[in-house]
């Protein structure tokens, strides 16, 4: 049996399925405990010293962090 890290966001528990490294920046990919049908991308930044889960800046990141992950799934 597999353990996940769960955490929670915007009031729902999501448990966090893949995290890559790109560019100085570590993006999270995680999909929603209960309905794992729901699929979110966050990127992590340095906020007082400690790691923070923000949202993408645009679309253009989010396509190219969804890019990532699919590369990385099918290789």
């Amino acid at each position: 049996m597999e353990e996940y890290n769960a955490i929670n966001l915007d009031g729902k528990e999501y448990i966090i399925i893949k995290e890559i490294p790109y560019n100085n920046v570590i993006y999270t990919y995680l999909v929603e405990d209960v309905n794992n049908q729901e699929f979110c991308i966050r990127k992590v930044i340095k906020e007082n010293d400690k790691d923070v889960l923000v949202r993408l800046d645009n679309e253009n990141e989010f396509n190219m962090a969804l890019n990532l992950y699919n590369q990385m799934k099918n290789s």
